[in-house]
């Protein structure tokens, strides 16, 4: 077999990995999701809480900084 062709046989796992990763986190939805896992035998993923923390800054740890910046 010539390095071309190994170098195909080694690529296609990859992209089928990549493929299935894309399809299952991004573009099915959370019911399909939870079905495929309930077939399969597993839990379903841990929902998100409710309330939070009301968004950016929210419970004084957020993603906003907490003094003003500086130019």
């Amino acid at each position: 077999m010539s390095a071309e062709t190994w170098q195909t046989i080694a690529i296609i796992p990859i992209v089928l990995g990549a493929l299935a990763w894309v399809l299952w986190r991004v573009v099915l939805p959370r019911p399909a999701i939870d079905r495929l896992r309930r077939l399969a035998g597993r839990p379903e993923a841990p929902k998100a809480a409710a309330g939070g923390c009301g968004g950016c800054s929210g419970c004084g740890g957020g993603c906003a900084p907490t003094s003003p910046r500086r130019h």
